[in-house]
């Protein structure tokens, strides 16, 4: 019983140190960021251009985002870049955000692992980005779950 309890004791401090370790790499990111942003506004949406010349097209609307082919942008930076351009931009517009940046870095993980593992393709290309919350709980749920652990 000592052992097993050991071995638990291990596996959670090696998981703890995992946590942290990736929470300081995503904090460094969101802080390292500019805060311009380099966007043009076409088509009815708007192309956001990243420090790597990596082009995001994404359509806002009063409550949600559409971030267009978004399993093509799926690194970590990338992913905290647009998010803090969602925020940045929707804000500029007028419009409330209500989740946190890593709430919707979870969304947009989710999406795009879903579309790499071929789930519902033709849903899960583009995601949704709702400001306050995805009407599905189970979405709300894997979002926060994918953003804690920065899956």
């Amino acid at each position: 019983m000592v052992i097993v309890l050991t071995v638990l004791n291990v596996l959670l401090l090696i998981g703890s140190i995992v946590c942290t370790a990736l929470t300081y790499r995503n904090n460094k990111i969101i802080n390292s960021n500019e805060t311009t942003f380099v966007y043009r506004e076409e088509d009815g949406g708007v192309l956001l251009t990243l420090q790597n010349q990596e082009e995001i097209r994404l359509q806002f609307e009063s409550e949600s985002v559409k971030i267009i082919q978004s399993y093509k942008h799926n690194d970590t930076e990338t992913i905290f870049q647009t998010v803090q351009f969602v925020r940045f931009y929707a804000q500029g517009k007028g419009y409330e955000i209500e989740r946190d940046v890593t709430e919707m870095y979870g969304e947009i993980r989710l999406h795009n692992i879903l579309y790499n593992f071929g789930y519902k393709r033709e849903r899960t290309g583009d995601c949704d980005l709702d400001y306050a919350a995805d009407r599905r709980w189970y979405v709300n749920a894997a979002s926060k779950l994918i953003g804690w652990i920065r899956l």
